[in-house]
């Protein structure tokens, strides 16, 4: 083809289907694409689209091959010329003289001639030059104008006997002229040239209808108006043969007295056929027309069509006046596996029937064959698949009453797979299952010669019944509608199989399977049909008269006994004893067998019948090895037609058997490991794990969080690396199987599809039995050992070796099952695996042309599930979900649907293999496997679409239905199989918008406890917001009165299940929202439960479907139905999308739940826990008091003591922890035989009493690390302080040398610096080098163990602890903030009032709308931050008291701090009667709080490492050292060395000293000075007036919001502005105090100078004014002097003693007076230095402020005391005094402010309530109601009933203060938005006319102060 691109080329070669679907893909508009087909051009296809659209291909040219050429020829065909031009049209045309026709507008191809074995019918044009195919094949829209063609132009020999179209014949034919219509051939006219003919014999010609028969050569048959008709004899059949029929009629006439008998006869028998199959071909017609059908003739007809929902055939329809509704109301029944579908259906009346007039109903098999000659082959198959399962025969020959062909179902035949059970004379049983059409089974074939009075169908009945069953396998006369006439199934050959059960003893005849034929008809007009069924039948049974017998007959019977068993003759017409009547007939049957009917029951003939099927059988030596699938060749050898001989069929199992030569080609226990490696234990599964890992964290121990998390992400990120790897080179079944889908569409895909399927399933049938039977072996030997080993006793401790080896055994066989199963779905799997590697977003350098290959894998499967095919959703092998991969899948499907269609979802639960998938199957038709030896693994989804009536009523266009693998699977082990179960019930439960819970038998059992669990866990993960529904199936109840029997036992499982969730509710603390099953999940236990009979009606193999299952099936579907109508709000795809992803994320992060059997056993566990924390804190607490007095009896010894200090504390803790261990044994086993919760708890009384006993042992263990710290800590203490000493003597000593070395001589003051500090330098670098600084408890190891904590304290909610610390890590917390947010608080009662208001409302509402009632109020959320605020400032001050006392990290103070934190929630709750404070309200505190303690421990260890850093403390004395230095050159005296070293000494605690003692004085000066702090009201007053003054609203709504909070603030402000206001000298007041108080301390240090006490104490202000001192004490010893000083000035400031002994630098005072007194000049310079720090008053306010001991925290504790605010108003309690309460004084504040500024709104108008708490206490007509009252409206005056602990006194004012009123007049717009309030106007209250002054000015006056 020149000029084409190679995709055109491509494309050159596809079939109708493949082309259709690719251009779909490219965006090709649908309603203007024609494909036709010219079979004439080899592998060419026709396409007639704009040529716009046509560019989108990329293709050039606007034809494809040679259709310029073609549209050429058809042009210069359509143009005749008169008399001379021949007429091209379908088939060969004999030329004669016909008009020109005028030309078409629209040139297209013409038709291919059609071959001998087409049977296609054709809608003609007025030319019969082209064909437009209007039906989508392969699973397009209907609007397609598709249509199908042979891949390959040689294969059009071998097509199916299915026409691919069927078209109403052309109403407006193209009139034509005749010169002379006398002389015309008819014979060879067109359709339009015919009906031309007919007007010039006064026919109309407008109403001529005409269709082409393709299989006679220019013929055309007639289907005329009736009014048109009157003029012709008999207008059936051809042209051709009407007229040679006329002829012979007229030949007959006058030869009736010239020939013989027979020669009439012969000649009127031949016309009765010709006229029998034009009559049957015209009924035929009329038949689809009436039923609607030719629009779905032939094979138009799709499964997807199949299991749309119809709103007509929902209901469990028996019958229908519709003709219309009746092929798929029989369709409906036979998806649903109901053997109702073979009875008469229809019972209305046939009306305005041309040929179908003399009917009085229709007969069903009739109706069975039309709707399979209208089924595309998938279809068929699916429906012969389930005829089979309901064991009734199944049609596997099928003539077509239009043309006459007959059709070998082989491929309709593959679907059916039986099972059953042979046995040996030695009484063994061998099971087995296989493809009918694959097992050589002998076929017993049943024929009949002439019309008989016996039925032949009902003989064969009453064979292959057994005694016990009575079955009508196959549909006969005595049948419901068995005796309508039956018009075209004559000659269908129908197929039922003999299964034997495999009991020796059982009512069989027969040990190994049978296959019986059955030809319907006289065996003598259907001879292809005979020779077939002759040529694959062991043998034959032939009913028949002896009387009726010919010699022909004879020929027949004689071909009919050539099989391998002898043919056996059933005479109906003689008794026994009695002969044939003729002799000549006698003598040629001979050879048969033969039984007589005549007189005989039906039982007796049946025996005859077995026995003779008995002898044939044994005589054989060997059976004849014949498969069904192997029959084909022997077909087409007579003239059948075969529907795999289709090239799209043909193609798929070529493209299906490349892939299986892959697979087989590695050993079956290795094939899926090596061909299918992405998916395998090394990648996908430890992917899995890892992912799992990542949120759940079980394995960290005692790794940081975010460490953790990203180590995992790494391994998950090296695992996808990994995958990728694979992905680039993909193995050969992959890239077999990629290619199939990849290069096909449309129909051959589907092929290929199915042909995959069967050929794997077909694999594992041969591979997985013998695995099975080994497995089920080894676990019998298993269950016997350990049977053995419970009766002894040496085994009572322990696993025995056998029971381990046997373990491993089974094990290791397990795993052999799992990689030998190799399904269609582990292709896809691996598929999806590929695209999850292949579109990481983590991964980099992923070539672009592999992520466009990996973007058409969801588009496939998308597509496939728009077949009708289902999907895999959860992955069974590794439980886990491919989200990426399922995401992308849904998205596609989003995008090929409306974005904005929606769809109802249903999944199923239940034990495994109780039915669930055969249940989903039967209910809707669906494809869901239950065979091929594998049970479902994981979960699967398939699409259901509804139709437009269900539609609209619904609200949904699609059904999503999900089934899943059974629950309790025996090959996991007990724990695995919880938490598989577990969150496998729960993803599928909130998957659906209604689950099916599917039980086996009357009671629950097991499935109870995962219900419950899976509703406790929608109540932990907060999902219930979705309107879950389930629906309770009872399968296999067989009493008739179960249902009403089972009333009692349904409540009661009702109340279970209620108690399961009130008790699920308490252990989250949400008990006031659920209070029902309900209220998680919608059911009711009278509408919502359906009990079904069991599914098959007697023992299998050969048991029949139970009508009662169908029944109830259908039942089952209505309800469903009826649910998603009452579904207020259905989701799309997308919503879909999100709910899978945030179910399945909810479901990875829950570790808890899962581990338990059930609720009553997390409740159980939680009381214990409970009970544990109690036990566990006595141990912690003794530890604690240890801790504290073990650092001060450590810390204070001396170096000689330290070891044994230590061990004295240690052997003390020891013991005192074994003491209280043993007590607490004692508790404990208490408290296990008296809980009412024994019984469920005795499972870890052994485990706590474990757990107590490792607690102590970590407590000793904590002890004695600590101790060895605390040793440690003293002992590095002591060795800095020798070091030290060490390092300070070389120094001194290398000073001394220094200054002695001659070069040093002479140098100036700067000179001597510079050498001092070089040196300097280098004795600090090798002090550092040398020593290593005392190691403190790293940030890391804080981090692990207080998460370590964390996770022990909130063991059940670890998850939420997991997810918080992930949110934001404990290194990055440390301010105490929280922001409430709804599922920090759960309402209480709130539901019950939803609930209420409802049902006033008296319409049906989901969860959700009942949540929008119950949702938490602003009030809520308000008076949670209020709580919060209050919790944080008790942490704070707890924690800075507690922390002083450490010189290390201790995890206890943690453990500690969250046990009060835990206490004081648990308190704030029991006192709320609205709201509770939820778990996770709880979590994200503890979290918070323990952030806030890190941070603390953090900056402690920080100080604590600066302090006690040796290289720090020796930079201190540097000054020192240099002094020593410089005095060397100087005539300075040791005695005034000595007087500069230890005033250098002492500064720094001088320094310190002066700090601490400003703090205290500054509270003190306030106090006495500043009147608005004296008391709490009077320094509200000054904030207020401050407020005023700023005008600023956020100021006051701080103020108003978090009183606390923000006075503790203005306490900090008012500290700054004393500190900082002028006093005399023009000094800040700061300064002058620091001078005060600096000189008392340098006062106290001269006063430890003088010995003999002579200063001069009269001045305040001069630094030490000193008299002469007493120069008699000349010579004193530098120690004994040092530890007098030390010791008079230790009680002002701190200092180390043997510092200053050894920095003194002197070991004697050589002259006191001259010492003293230069120490003391000394000092005073110092001082002055330390005073002038203190000119900055921004870094001296900075250093006073600096501490937990700051001035404005202790000035605002000593003011404001109790923080509790009025619950109207939001006036802050006026009592100083914090624990008031105690004191049984309530809370009170004698001045309120307006109710509004609390955010009290009116309820009628939402405007702000202005009036004050005092007024509202005395009204009796007001109310209130908040979080506080639950919901309920309270009067004010009742106000104790909820508030007992406040007294609002009717005694105050009633009027609020002018402030206030000025307040809300000023910023009234600002507290209307802030309060969420109706705009509300003061005008009127006179509020707008007060100033700000009056306002201020009315403070004093409110408040009876005077303030300046």
């Amino acid at each position: 083809m020149s000029g084409l691109s190679q995709q055109a080329a491509l494309i050159s070669s596809f079939t109708c289907d493949e082309l259709a679907a690719f251009l779909k893909q490219k965006g090709i508009k649908e309603d203007v694409c024609q494909i036709l087909i010219d079979s004439e051009v080899e592998g060419d296809v026709f396409i007639d689209f704009p040529k716009e659209d046509f560019e989108k291909l990329g293709i050039k040219l606007g034809v494809v091959g040679k259709l310029t050429k073609i549209q050429k020829a058809i042009q210069s065909e359509t143009v005749h010329t008169q008399g001379n031009t021949s007429h091209s049209t379908v088939g060969s045309r004999s030329e004669l003289p016909v008009p020109s026709v005028a030309p078409k507008p629209a040139v297209k191809p013409r038709m291919a001639k059609a071959t001998e074995h087409s049977n296609a019918w054709s809608k003609t044009t007025a030319t019969n030059t082209t064909r437009t195919l209007t039906s989508s094949s392969f699973g397009g829209s209907v609007k397609q104008k598709i249509g199908r063609i042979e891949e390959d132009s040689n294969c059009t020999t071998n097509k199916p006997h299915r026409p691919f179209s069927h078209a109403m014949p052309a109403k407006d034919p193209v009139m034509v002229q005749f010169s002379n219509p006398d002389k015309v051939d008819v014979s060879t006219l067109s359709c339009d040239e015919f009906a031309t003919w007919l007007s010039t014999k006064n026919f109309s010609a407008e109403h001529c209808q005409a269709f082409i028969d393709h299989d006679v050569t220019g013929s055309v048959f007639l289907d005329l108006e009736r009014d048109d008709l009157k003029d012709i004899v008999k207008p059936i059949g051809t042209i051709k043969q009407l007229l040679n029929l006329q002829l012979e009629l007229k030949n007959k006439v006058k030869a009736q007295s010239k020939h013989s008998t027979n020669s009439s006869n012969s000649v009127m028998e031949h016309a009765t056929k010709v006229m029998e199959e034009d009559s049957a071909k015209n009924i035929f017609c009329e038949y689809l027309k009436l039923t609607g059908l030719n629009e779905k003739f032939p094979n138009k007809l799709k499964v997807i069509e199949a299991l749309t929902i119809c709103k007509e055939t929902l209901a469990d329809v028996s019958e229908t006046e519709d003709i219309k509704l009746l092929p798929f109301l029989i369709l409906q029944k036979i998806m649903m596996f109901e053997s109702k579908s073979r009875k008469s259906l229809f019972k209305g009346k046939l009306n305005g029937c041309v040929f179908l007039k003399s009917q009085d109903e229709i007969h069903p098999l009739d109706n069975f064959s039309v709707l399979l000659h209208c089924s595309d082959n998938f279809l068929a198959q699916d429906i012969l698949t389930k005829l089979s399962t309901c064991q009734l025969a199944v049609p596997f020959l099928l003539p077509n009453p239009y043309d006459g062909s007959v059709t070998f179902l082989l491929w309709a035949l593959r679907g059916i797979v039986r099972t059953w059970k042979s046995h040996k004379s030695n009484g063994e049983s061998i099971s087995h299952e296989c493809r009918i059409v694959d097992y050589p089974a002998p076929i017993i074939s049943f024929f009949k010669i002439g019309e008989l009075q016996i039925s032949k169908s009902r003989i064969l009945n009453e064979v292959i019944n057994s005694d016990e069953s009575k079955q009508d396998f196959f549909f006969h006369y005595d049948c419901e509608g068995g005796e309508a006439e039956r018009q075209f199934i004559d000659g269908m050959a129908e197929l039922c199989c003999y299964l034997p059960s495999g009991k020796p003893n059982a009512a069989s005849f027969y040990s190994n399977i049978l296959m019986f034929s059955n030809l319907r008809g006289d065996a003598r007009k259907y001879s292809k049909q005979a020779k077939l069924i002759q040529k694959i039948s062991f043998m034959s049974f032939v009913l028949l008269n002896q009387s009726d017998l010919d010699d022909g007959d004879i020929t027949l019977l004689k071909f009919l006994a050539d099989t391998p068993g002898k043919a056996v003759l059933m005479f109906a017409d003689l008794k026994e004893g009695e002969n044939l009547q003729n002799k000549q007939h006698r003598e040629l049957l001979q050879g048969f067998e033969a039984v007589k009917l005549k007189g005989k029951s039906i039982a007796k003939i049946r025996n005859q019948v077995q026995k003779q099927i008995k002898v044939q059988l044994n005589a054989c030596a060997q059976l004849p090895n014949v498969r069904l699938s192997e029959c084909a060749k022997y077909a087409c050898t007579f003239g059948l037609q075969v529907d795999e001989d289709d090239a799209g069929c043909m193609k798929g199992k070529q493209l299906a058997e490349n892939v299986m030569n892959k697979i087989c080609s590695v050993p079956a226990s290795e094939a899926k490991l090596k061909q299918l490696p992405l998916q395998g234990p090394d990648l996908w599964h430890k992917w899995a794990k890892y992912d799992k890992e990542c949120y759940r964290q079980l394995a960290r121990n005692l790794a940081c969080v975010d460490v953790y998390s990203g180590d995992m992400d790494r391994k998950k990120q090296a695992v996808r690396q990994n995958q990728f790897h694979f992905t680039k080179k993909p193995t050969a079944v992959m890239k077999e199987f990629l290619a199939g889908l990849k290069g096909h569409f449309g129909n051959v895909q589907l092929y290929y599809i199915c042909w995959l399927k069967m050929l794997l399933d077909d694999y594992s049938r041969k591979v997985l039995p013998g695995l099975h039977d080994a497995y089920q072996e080894t676990r019998a030997k298993l269950m016997e050992e350990k049977g053995k080993e419970k009766n002894l006793a040496e085994h009572s401790q322990g696993i025995s070796a056998i029971v381990k080896q046997l373990q491993e055994k089974l094990k290791l066989q397990n795993e052999q099952l799992v990689n030998a199963s190799f399904g269609l779905e582990h292709l896809f799997r691996e598929m999806g695996q590929m695209y999850e590697a292949r579109m990481d977003s983590q991964l980099k350098s992923v070539p672009i042309e592999l992520k466009d290959e990996a973007n058409l894998f969801p588009q496939i499967v998308a597509d496939l599930m728009n077949e009708g095919y289902p999907v895999e959703l959860m992955d069974g092998d590794a439980a886990h979900v491919p989200i990426t991969w399922v995401l992308a899948v849904v998205s596609k499907l989003n995008e090929r649907h409306s974005k904005r269609q929606k769809i109802f979802v249903i999944s199923v639960l239940g034990i495994q293999s109780t039915g669930k998938s055969t249940l989903l199957n039967t209910v809707f038709g669906l494809r869901f496997n239950v065979s091929a030896g594998r049970c479902t693994r994981g979960a699967y989804f398939q699409l259901l679409p509804l139709d437009s009536a269900l539609q609209q009523e619904i609200g949904c266009k699609h059904i999503l239905v999900v089934d899943t693998e059974g629950l309790r699977a025996p090959e996991l082990q007990y724990q695995d199989a919880l938490k598989h179960d577990n969150e496998l019930a729960t993803f599928v439960i909130g998957l659906a918008d209604l689950t099916i819970i599917n039980i086996y038998g009357e009671t629950p059992g097991e499935l109870t406890d995962i219900l419950q669990t899976a509703v406790h866990a929608f109540i932990r993960m907060k999902l219930v917001d979705m309107q879950l529904s389930c629906n309770f199936v009872h399968q296999n109840v067989t009493a008739v009165m179960a249902e009403s029997k089972s009333k009692v036992g349904r409540q009661n499982f009702q109340d279970k299940l209620d108690f399961m969730t009130i008790t699920a509710a308490k252990v989250e603390k949400c008990e006031g929202r659920f209070r029902s099953f309900q209220s998680v999940i919608a059911f009711n236990d009278e509408t919502d439960v359906t009990f079904f009979p069991s599914l098959w009606q007697g023992d299998p193999p050969m048991a029949p479907v139970n009508p009662g299952y169908t029944s109830k099936a259908c039942a089952l579907k209505q309800s469903i139905i009826n649910k998603a109508q009452n579904v207020t709000t259905h989701c799309t795809f997308g919503n879909f999308q999100t709910r899978i992803t945030k179910l399945w994320e909810a479901v990875l992060q829950e570790k808890f739940v899962f581990s338990f059997k059930n609720t009553l056993e997390v409740a159980a566990y939680n009381e214990l826990d409970t009970k544990y924390g109690h036990w566990s804190w006595s141990l912690q607490h003794k530890l604690l008091e240890w801790q504290h007095e073990a650092e001060n009896e450590i810390s204070s010894c001396d170096a000689s003591t330290i070891d044994s200090v230590a061990s004295n504390c240690l052997l003390k803790i020891q013991t005192d922890l074994d003491d209280i261990h043993i007590t607490l044994i004692t508790e404990m086993t208490e408290f296990f035989e008296t809980s009412d919760k024994g019984e469920t708890l005795a499972q870890w009384q052994k485990h706590t009493e474990i757990r107590l006993q490792n607690l102590c042992n970590e407590h000793k263990d904590e002890a004695k690390k600590h101790c060895n710290i605390l040793k440690l800590n003293r002992e590095g203490r002591v060795k800095i302080d020798h070091v030290q000493q060490d390092y300070r003597e070389k120094i001194q000593t290398s000073i001394i040398s220094l200054a002695s070395d001659p070069k040093n001589r002479g140098l100036t003051s700067e000179q001597r610096q510079e050498i001092f500090d070089d040196e300097w330098d280098q004795w600090m670098t090798e002090f550092s080098l040398n020593q290593q600084p005392v190691k403190y408890t790293t940030e890391p190891t804080m981090v692990r163990e207080i998460t370590s904590l964390l996770e022990e304290k909130y063991v059940s909610q670890s998850h939420l602890v997991l997810k918080s610390l992930k949110s934001k890590p404990l290194s990055s917390r440390g301010s105490l903030q929280l922001n409430i947010e709804v599922h920090h608080l759960d309402s209480k009662g709130l539901m019950e009032n939803a609930g209420k208001a409802i049902r006033n409302l008296g319409h049906k509402v989901g969860l959700a709308e009942k949540q929008k009632y119950a949702s938490v109020s602003s009030e809520d959320v308000e008076s949670a931050t209020q709580k919060t605020f209050a919790l944080f400032n008790k942490v704070e001050k707890w924690m800075e008291k507690t922390i002083s006392r450490f010189q290390e990290f201790n995890k206890m103070i943690v453990s500690d701090l969250l046990r009060k934190l835990h206490e004081e929630i648990t308190n704030l709750n029991k006192n709320n009667s609205k709201y509770s404070f939820t778990l996770h309200y709880m979590v994200d505190m503890a979290t918070t709080v323990a952030g806030y303690a890190y941070k603390q421990f953090v900056v402690k260890i920080c100080q604590l490492e600066v302090e006690n850093n040796p290289v720090e403390s020796l930079k201190r004395l540097k000054p020192i050292f240099f002094r020593m230095f410089d005095t060397q050159f100087t005539e300075a005296s040791n005695d005034q060395l000595a007087a500069h070293n230890l005033c250098n000494i002492i500064t720094k605690p001088i320094t310190d000293a002066l700090i601490e003692k400003l703090r205290i004085e500054v509270v003190d000066d306030m106090k006495v000075s500043v009147n608005f702090v004296e008391k709490k009201k009077f320094f509200k007053v000054q904030v207020m007036k401050d407020l005023a003054a700023t005008r600023d609203f956020k100021q006051y709504k701080a103020y108003l919001s978090n009183i606390g909070s923000s006075l503790k603030e203005w306490s900090k402000f008012y500290v700054k502005q004393h500190c900082a206001k002028t006093t005399k000298r023009n000094k800040v007041f700061l300064y002058n105090l620091a001078e005060v108080k600096l000189n008392k301390i340098i006062r106290v240090i001269i006063d430890a100078l003088d010995i003999s006490g002579s200063y001069d104490n009269t001045s305040e202000t001069d630094l030490c004014s000193l008299k002469d001192f007493d120069d008699s004490v000349q010579y004193v010893e530098m120690k004994q002097w040092l530890q007098g000083f030390h010791e008079k000035i230790k009680k002002t400031m701190v200092t180390d003693l043997s510092e200053m002994l050894q920095m003194v630098g002197v070991q004697n005072i050589h002259n006191l007076a001259f010492f003293t007194r230069q120490f003391a000049n000394i000092l005073k310079i110092e001082a002055k230095k330390i005073l002038a720090d203190f000119e900055n008053f921004n870094l001296s306010f900075s250093k006073v402020i600096d501490s937990s001991k700051s001035p404005h925290i202790a000035l605002y504790n000593s003011l404001i005391g109790c923080t509790e605010q009025c619950p109207f108003c939001k006036e802050q309690c006026e009592i100083t005094d914090e624990n008031h309460l105690t004191s049984k004084q309530c809370h009170y504040t004698e001045i309120h402010r307006p109710r509004c500024l609390g955010g009290r709104t009116w309820n009628e108008d939402g405007k702000l309530v202005l009036d004050i708490c005092t007024v509202a206490v005395e009204s009796d007509s007001t109310s209130f109601k908040n979080s506080d009252t639950g919901g309920k409206y309270i009067p004010y005056k009742d106000y104790k009933s909820i508030y007992k602990n406040w007294l609002i006194s009717n005694e105050s004012p009633k009027t609020g203060p002018k402030y206030w009123e000025w307040f809300v007049a000023q910023f009234n717009s600002d507290i209307v938005s802030w309060v969420g309030a109706v705009p509300t106007p003061v005008n009127h209250l006179g509020w707008n006319d007060i100033s700000k002054d009056a306002a201020i000015d009315s403070l004093s006056q409110t408040y009876a102060l005077q303030t300046d």
